[in-house]
Formats: C-alpha cells, structure tokens, sequence
C-alpha cells in the first residue's frame, strides 16, 4: 500500500524537541476526514485564499489566518473543531510513543503550540494534494513558518 510517512522533529513550548511520526491514514478514513475538513473550513478556504502568496509581513499572514480563524469559528463550534483537530494527531507518535486520548493531556497541556505543529503536520501528510489543488499549499507553507516562530 502507498502511503506517504514522515518523520520529523517538532518543538515544544519549552523548545525541547520531540520526534513524531505520522503515516498517512488509510483512503476510508482519510476521505471522511477530507470530506469533515471541507465542511468546517467552507467560509475560511476563502480568506484564506485573499491571502496574498507575495506577502512576507508576519502581520499580514497573521491577519488573513485570524480572518479565516474568526470564519471557521462562525459556521463550527469549539467541540467540533477540537474533536476534528485532536483526531487528526490520535494515532500519530511522539518520541516513540502513540498518541492516544488517554496521554493527550499529559502531552499538549500548556503546550498548544507543539499541538498547532503536529496538527499542521498531519494536514501535510494526509490532505499535501487536497491543499495543492485548492492552490492553497504556498499559503500553508507560510502559515507553517508563522506557528514554528511565533513573534516576540
């Protein structure tokens, strides 16, 4: 089976480091997953589209994904989001160990930045050409740069 997997080492909030491993998830949970991403995201894909690829300001990245934050927001409520989001890393490991609901608070508790990451990271894996093909993937890459150096 052709499955994309990535290794790759993500900092915490403390800048200590964490090795994850993600695999791609299988075509029958993949698909829902895309078809949930689709439906939560619906008003957000479009701010997120007004961004401009040529913008390089941190301010301007940041003001078009609150816009798209704000959209998402609009049409979901928290619980769907979370439970969307939290999903999306289950299954995935951290230094050798898998993430499951029972270690997930032990793990991301005063920590959502590392959890922002890993998230981000799992949308690669699974969703790279769903991104691609809304040609949204160079705004990705950039608001992936944004989440890894927070300002100061």
């Amino acid at each position: 089976m052709a499955c994309r997997q990535v290794n790759r080492t993500l900092l915490d909030a403390s800048e200590t480091s964490h090795e994850y491993y993600v695999i791609q998830k299988p075509a029958s949970e993949g698909e829902k997953l895309k078809f949930k991403l689709i439906a939560m995201l619906g008003p957000a894909l479009g701010e997120l589209k007004g961004l401009k690829l040529d913008a390089t300001a941190q301010d301007d990245i940041m003001s078009s994904f609150g816009k798209a934050i704000t959209a998402l927001f609009e049409k979901n409520d928290p619980d769907t989001v979370f439970d969307f989001l939290q999903g999306l890393v289950i299954g995935s490991t951290r230094d050798g160990v898998r993430i499951d609901k029972t270690n997930f608070d032990e793990i991301y508790t005063d920590n959502s930045v590392e959890f922002y990451k890993a998230v981000a990271l799992v949308l690669e894996v699974n969703f790279a050409n769903f991104f691609k093909g809304l040609k949204l993937n160079g705004m990705l890459a950039k608001m992936k740069d944004v989440i890894a150096t927070p300002p100061v």
